[in-house]
């Protein structure tokens, strides 16, 4: 009888130690229908208990032959460095948030913390951050919610990349680089590779949403620059 009593305590504790990751998040404060239900998807589809277990599509140094490939350039009259250190430490509250991108949440796999989009505290990017945001097309006739990885931050170089997430569309990264120019500002190249199962999706739909998601996204940072300076003035 003792036995069967141990037995039924551990199988009780098992059950609540393999509860389902996306349990340990609130989606009361998620606005996004489409971004709890991407969470629900890729967390009980694929059995994860724990947010290091969120896995992305790319790894540093893959090799991206039969990727499709997209670029889009940025000319900002500021200071490298300051550019630099603002696209660091701006909030993606802030940054992915705007007419078609609004942000979810943030996870952090390695700290194994959840960040809302009303959560005023943001100590950065790192690697292991992990964003959900959501795409607002066609004036909100179709939403379509993405998780991106930061999977590498080089600090000589001066690139960050992105990873989509195993469960999403699309397969790939995407890699902002960091140039100065000879007269002292900054050139910002965003490199993307990608690729679905949607030969219709890859070739039409995918690059002209994809721009206007990514130019927004870059309009926010170079307000956020902006405030940036009046601060550094001010002081």
């Amino acid at each position: 009888m003792k036995f069967w009593l141990f037995l039924l305590i551990l199988s009780a504790s098992w059950a609540g130690y393999a509860q389902n990751a996306s349990e340990k998040i609130d989606m009361s404060r998620i606005p996004q229908k489409k971004v709890r239900t991407l969470i629900r998807d890729q967390f009980a589809g694929n059995q994860l208990q724990d947010f290091k277990e969120v896995r992305s599509t790319y790894r540093q140094g893959q090799d991206m032959q039969g990727y499709r490939i997209l670029e889009s350039a940025y000319y900002i009259r500021e200071n490298p460095e300051l550019v630099w250190q603002t696209y660091q430490i701006t909030s993606p509250a802030e940054s992915w948030n705007g007419n078609m991108v609004s942000f979810g949440l943030l996870i952090s796999k390695w700290e194994n913390t959840v960040m809302y989009r009303n959560d005023l505290h943001y100590a950065g990017i790192d690697t292991g951050h992990v964003l959900y945001v959501n795409l607002k097309i066609l004036k909100g006739l179709y939403n379509l919610a993405v998780g991106l990885e930061i999977v590498n931050i080089d600090s000589v170089q001066r690139s960050i990349t992105f990873s989509y997430l195993k469960g999403g569309k699309s397969r790939g990264e995407q890699t902002i680089y960091f140039i100065p120019t000879r007269k002292g500002y900054t050139e910002i190249i965003h490199h993307t590779a990608f690729r679905s199962n949607s030969f219709l999706r890859d070739r039409y739909l995918y690059p002209y949403f994809h721009r206007i998601a990514i130019n927004e996204f870059h309009r926010n940072m170079k307000r956020c620059l902006s405030e940036q300076n009046k601060l550094l003035v001010q002081r």
